[in-house]
């Protein structure tokens, strides 16, 4: 949309606003299934060996969560967001285009 937006006026209307939010919508939930599906590979033999033999699916035994699930767990609530912004961005883009 970025690029189009140099050649033609008027991108962002509310059918693109509302294909991009919905695409944010899918977007967050595939996150949200990947990461409720991602404790599943703690009951592997590898993740025994490194954090114990308490490990178990949804139990992590003496390993503890990385930052990067932290994040990824605040770029769902951003996706969240920015899905319910998007409806309200094709309004406020055409009233800046017309003034």
């Amino acid at each position: 949309m970025a690029v189009s937006a140099c050649c033609i006026d008027y991108v962002i209307h509310t059918a693109t606003a509302r294909t991009a939010g919905s695409l944010q919508l899918l977007a967050g939930m595939l996150v949200c299934g990947g990461l409720v599906v991602y404790p599943l590979g703690w009951d592997n033999k590898e993740v025994r060996d490194c954090c114990g033999s308490a490990a178990h699916i949804y139990t992590l035994g003496n390993c503890k969560l990385s930052w990067s699930l932290y994040l990824l767990a605040a770029a769902v609530v951003l996706l969240a967001v920015c899905f319910t912004l998007s409806p309200t961005v094709s309004r406020v883009n055409y009233c800046v285009y017309r003034s």
